[in-house]
Parts: structure tokens; sequence; C-alpha cells
């Protein structure tokens, strides 16, 4: 079965994500030895604060996932650019040696538009996850997936890709 890589990539102040449901997702993800990074627009002391306040903080520690913020040396301009996507997927490719991951592989959720378009300009494939801030938003010209929650998204995902079952279900 062909593995599907996930990236988490919001957050809201305080550490909790804004997508519905992203921390159990998340979790499930790192346990069923997807490929997983966190891309967020936040600098390194804020990246570090608000995932100390979640639930990811031991998951990111115990699995080792690559996280990738604002001040990474990689990262030259930030979401609607896709060097946070693209840099995510780099430290992917390093973390878990797989050096021959395509962009296309991996799923690139965000809850705004600039972060799916983001994602889709770095090649991956976009998916929406819209919360009450940004359901005005447009995603309609970089992704074709948009979803009320991450674990509608999963469900619906793994209809078209292969993800693991304990991932969605």
């Amino acid at each position: 079965m062909k593995k599907r890589f996930l990236v988490e990539a919001c957050f809201e102040a305080y550490g909790v994500p804004v997508i519905d449901d992203a921390q159990r997702v998340f979790a499930k993800s790192a346990n069923s030895h997807l490929y997983v990074a966190i891309a967020t627009g936040g600098t390194a002391t804020a990246t570090e604060m608000k995932l100390r306040k979640s639930e990811l903080y031991e998951i990111v520690n115990d699995h080792r996932i690559p996280v990738v913020h604002m001040e990474h040396r990689d990262i030259q301009k930030g979401k609607p650019a896709p060097d946070m996507f693209a840099v995510a997927l780099q430290e992917m490719r390093s973390r878990y040696d797989a050096p021959h991951l395509k962009p296309q592989e991996v799923i690139g959720f965000d809850d705004t538009e600039p972060g799916v378009q983001s994602a889709y300009r770095a090649g991956l494939v976009s998916v929406a996850i819209p919360t009450k801030w940004s359901a005005s938003q447009d995603f309609s010209p970089w992704t074709k997936y948009k979803y009320s929650s991450m674990t509608v998204a999963i469900q619906e995902l793994s209809k078209v890709f292969s993800l693991p079952k304990e991932v969605y279900s």
C-alpha cells in the first residue's frame, strides 16, 4: 500500500490548531508511521510556545517530526509563496530518509487561501479546511479538495489516495 504524507500547517493563538480535530488526526497519522511535518508562519519562539501549549508537543518530540517556521534558514518568503511547504517537503525527505518523495505524493492541509495556495505552488496536493475566520475565502483556484474538518477530509481523501485505515477510522 502506498503511503501518503500529511503536512499540518495551521495553528491558532495559544497552540490550538484552527482546523477542527487536527490534533487528533495528526497524532493518528504520526502513530501510523506516515511521514508528517508541521509548517507554520510563526517565529521559532512562537511556534515552540504554541506546540508546548498543545497536545502536539509530545508527539512532535516523540516522533522527531520536522517543524518549519518563518525563521527557518531556507524560508525566503511566507505564504502564499511555496517556500513553507517546499521546505517542509525537504525536511520530510531528510528526516524520513525519503529522497525520492515527490511533491504530488504529499497532502498539504491549510485553513487559509494563502496557505492552500502555498501548498499548491509547492506542487503538493492542496486541501482546504476552512474555519469560521476563513470560510469566505476563495480556495477554488488552488484546490478541488475542501472539507469541513480534518476527519472528513481524511475520510474522503482515503477514497482517492492510499491512506492507512487507522488514520481515518
